[in-house]
């Protein structure tokens, strides 16, 4: 063998026993494997709170989403019903004031009736006046 390959043998050889060494000391491929799951455990910790913040602001989205939808439904109703009770209301009120001129009419109808019979009376008198007169004369 030539020097050149003794010399490769011998570095890979020290190579391998300083990457197997017993000195509790880790070696340069074990601390890159640790910094290697660490780095892996770190990635997959900050994706997990990154998705459990997505999903927590989705979830708060849409539960603020359904909050307003209950809200404005329940204004629409309450807003409905104020506007039928209105509605009764001012028809009770128009039905009242319909009553009322109906009673009105019916009194100025027995007013008129009452001055026509009390007209009707006086010119039956004037009239039976008048022939008394006309028969003394």
């Amino acid at each position: 063998m030539n020097t050149l390959n003794k010399t490769a043998i011998a570095f890979a050889l020290a190579l391998a026993l300083s990457a197997c060494s017993d000195s509790g000391e880790k070696s340069a491929v074990d601390s890159a494997i640790d910094a290697t799951k660490e780095a892996a455990s770190n990635a997959v910790d900050a994706t997990t709170d990154a998705v459990s913040d997505a999903a927590e602001s989705v979830a708060d989205v849409a539960g603020d989403a359904v909050e307003g939808t209950k809200e404005m439904a329940g204004d629409v109703v309450d807003g409905a019903a104020e506007m039928a009770t209105d509605a009764v209301d001012g028809a009770a009120e128009m039905a009242g004031d319909a009553k009322d001129m109906a009673v009105d009419a019916v009194d100025g109808a027995k007013e008129m009736a009452d001055d026509a019979v009390d007209g009707a009376k006086e010119m039956a008198d004037d009239a039976s006046d008048a022939v008394e007169e006309a028969a003394i004369d």
